[in-house]
């Protein structure tokens, strides 16, 4: 794309100033976090709700019921548990306070659940045959330490409470300490709990209320694991577990199965990769998540706790994935539900997705990932560049490039930058790119998208070398079109400090012209260590070997050995783009999705 007394009062007043600061500093953080939008999952970090207070969940677990997630968790203080919080989100990003589910007893001081008891895990189900939300959690009384290991029971008619307390009771009549519900396909509910000490984990299935356990009570296996966190994949049963190691972190494992009641059999990898993976990233599970609308996708929820303030222990939320039949954990500092976008064409081939943006959130383009130039920027092209040109709808991301007549904020008359002495912005559009943001080293990249093909237009998908000053940072158009040619260039620093261009043209004629134009098309970049190849629809349309891009100025540097950040921009004319005097505004970059995989 680039182609070039009184003290006394004084103390006083001062110290009056210093408290209404506080007070003000302490309003405007609330603030700030109130309206806070979070658009990605930050393992680790602390999260705030719609109230600019931390999100207080702890060992819980979710339920989608109605478009909306619900969030169930121990509202912990800093060492005892106060009940069960929950919270609502449609997003899973963004988390609104609802209620306390589940209180305390402070009115009867025979109710197993008066203050000082012990409430854990708690998670809850939705009885379509009742009616009725159900709650199960597991119970310690007041005073006896974790001897009762109990099982505890509510119900209410709302799914955000109040929930009454039915009663508890030991499962069986097995200790029942760490647990989970299953609602399985055929309706059918069931309890998995830890026992016997933890040393047993057994399964019970539910009666038709949800509200006991029948005697099909299995034991499933002794092996002194706690922190059942259950899905289902493909017909089979996948469950990962903690070891008993008190509040200290320790490596997961997990066992498979054909039928909840077993036989489970231990697999043979643990299903959490990356540093940290021996200690669960410093976490302990507690619970696993379908998404809504999405297949094969399931988030990993575990908590790390922190024993001196419970009320601060952290959320680790992070994506599962599933790999030739094995669920991988890995750890990432931040990300969010696109890479769930699609199921991985590529996975054969070594390569996962690490990054994309499908665009599927209406409004302006996610913050967290695209930044935008400002103004004129390059090549005497036409159009003012803002972001007010870009949003997404439809699930895609739509640039549109617009004719309209403003004043140039920048214009000096007879200055010699032509950004400068223009009066006036004729036409303008949107320039989004990653700097700052996101940049790669390697991989494939790939985007589906629509372009206009009519005069003046200049729609480019390209990137950019972070270190060093254009052309010696390298630069890749993956896809641009100008004056009917679809073009595919890679460039580096060349002789007398010009460019070096490695450029392939296709006459948009010979691709099949307009028609072919209308419809949308995926571009594809294999970038490795030995080679750069661009391709449309699976058409290569230019490869070169890396060994011949280093710089030609004596340094040795390659800027194609350093990591990239990517552009998507819609140019007007300029030096390339041809004249647009004819051409019906507005015209349109449509951007279906934008992917990046790259191989462990």
């Amino acid at each position: 794309m680039h182609k070039k007394g009184f003290t006394v009062k004084i103390v006083f007043q001062f110290l009056l100033l210093l408290v209404g600061s506080s007070i003000c500093s302490g309003q405007t953080q609330a603030n700030k976090k109130i309206k806070n939008r979070y658009n990605a999952f930050n393992p680790g970090q602390q999260w705030y709700d719609n109230r600019g207070e931390l999100i207080n969940a702890h060992g819980g677990g979710l339920l989608y019921s109605g478009n909306t997630y619900y969030w169930f968790g121990e509202r912990r203080g800093q060492q005892g548990t106060n009940g069960v919080n929950v919270y609502s989100s449609q997003d899973l990003y963004n988390w609104k306070y609802e209620a306390l589910a589940l209180a305390t007893d402070s009115n009867n001081a025979q109710s197993d659940i008066v203050p000082g008891c012990v409430m854990e895990r708690p998670k809850v189900i939705y009885n379509a045959r009742t009616r009725k939300y159900v709650m199960w959690f597991h119970l310690e009384m007041k005073g006896k330490g974790y001897s009762a290991a109990r099982a505890g029971v509510a119900v209410s008619d709302k799914v955000t409470g109040p929930y009454k307390f039915i009663g508890s009771f030991r499962p069986n009549g097995n200790m029942s300490r760490d647990m989970t519900l299953f609602v399985d396909d055929d309706g059918s509910a069931w309890h998995m709990y830890s026992s016997r000490e933890n040393y047993d984990l057994r399964i019970a299935r539910l009666t038709d209320d949800y509200l006991q356990p029948t005697t099909e009570d299995k034991l499933l296996f002794s092996a002194h694991r706690e922190a059942p966190a259950l899905f289902k994949y493909n017909g089979k049963y996948y469950l990962i577990t903690s070891g008993c190691t008190g509040w200290a972190p320790n490596k997961a494992t997990i066992h498979t199965a054909t039928s909840l009641t077993g036989p489970w059999t231990l697999m043979n990898h643990n299903p959490m990769a990356g540093s940290g993976a021996d200690s669960t990233f410093g976490a302990q599970s507690t619970y696993i998540q379908p998404i809504a609308g999405k297949k094969d996708a399931f988030i990993f929820m575990a908590d790390k706790w922190n024993p001196r303030d419970l009320r601060d222990s952290r959320y680790l939320w992070l994506p599962l994935h599933i790999r030739d039949e094995q669920p991988v954990v890995e750890y990432q500092h931040s990300w969010d539900l696109n890479l769930f976008a699609k199921s991985n064409p590529y996975e054969k081939e070594g390569y996962q997705l690490v990054w994309a943006d499908e665009f599927n959130t209406a409004g302006r383009p996610d913050s967290g990932r695209w930044r935008y130039e400002a103004g004129f920027v390059r090549n005497e092209e036409l159009q003012w560049y803002q972001p007010g040109n870009a949003v997404c709808k439809n699930g895609r991301l739509v640039i549109e490039a617009r004719r309209e007549e403003k004043a140039n904020p920048n214009y000096t008359a007879g200055h010699k930058d032509w950004r400068r002495n223009r009066p006036s912005i004729n036409y303008t559009s949107s320039c989004l790119l990653t700097e700052g943001k996101a940049s790669w080293l390697y991989g494939r990249f790939e985007l589906r998208a629509r372009i206009d093909i009519r005069n003046g237009i200049w729609p480019a998908w390209w990137t950019l070398g972070v270190d060093k000053p254009w052309p010696g940072n390298g630069e890749i158009d993956i896809m641009e079109y100008y004056r009917g040619k679809l073009l595919a260039n890679i460039a580096c620093l060349g002789n007398n400090r010009r460019p070096e261009w490695f450029s392939n043209t296709f006459s948009i004629d010979s691709l099949g012209g307009a028609a072919w134009a209308d419809q949308f098309h995926v571009w594809r970049m294999d970038w490795t260590k030995e080679y750069i190849a661009l391709y449309v629809d699976g058409t290569l349309l230019n490869k070169v070997m890396l060994d011949v891009l280093a710089n030609k100025d004596g340094s040795g540097f390659n800027p194609f050995k350093q990591p990239h950040y990517m552009l998507l921009n819609l140019a007007i004319g300029g030096q390339n783009g041809g004249d647009p005097a004819a051409t019906t505004f507005p015209s349109l970059f449509e951007i279906d999705y934008v992917r990046v995989y790259q191989k462990k």
